[in-house]
């Protein structure tokens, strides 16, 4: 895509992600969040139920650093792919804009 949203770290309570994510969802272009390891398969799921499940996502894992990772795909596949891939480090989410296909 030719645009895309910085939105950093969604809000720690599922109330405020699920309310930033919803006010997004519109949007034509790429969402671009942080994530913790801590808290990356809560929001893949959270992104499947507010954005859809066919959303086209980008895992990236320690981005500039000798180990990274990218795991690319719909929001589904990825939490199917990421509960047998490493969950150590620092996360990148790319959520591409509905419709958006590989």
């Amino acid at each position: 895509t030719h645009q895309f949203l910085f939105l950093g770290f969604l809000p720690k309570k599922s109330a405020g992600a699920r309310k930033a994510l919803e006010e997004w969802k519109g949007f034509g272009g790429s969402l671009i969040l942080y994530e913790s390891k801590y808290r990356i398969e809560k929001t893949l799921r959270l992104i499947e139920e507010e954005l859809g499940a066919e959303r086209m996502v980008c895992v990236a894992r320690e981005v500039t650093k000798l180990h990274e990772s990218f795991l690319v795909g719909t929001v589904t596949e990825i939490i199917k792919r990421k509960q047998t891939s490493s969950s150590k480090g620092e996360f990148t989410l790319v959520v591409g804009p509905e419709g958006y296909l590989i």
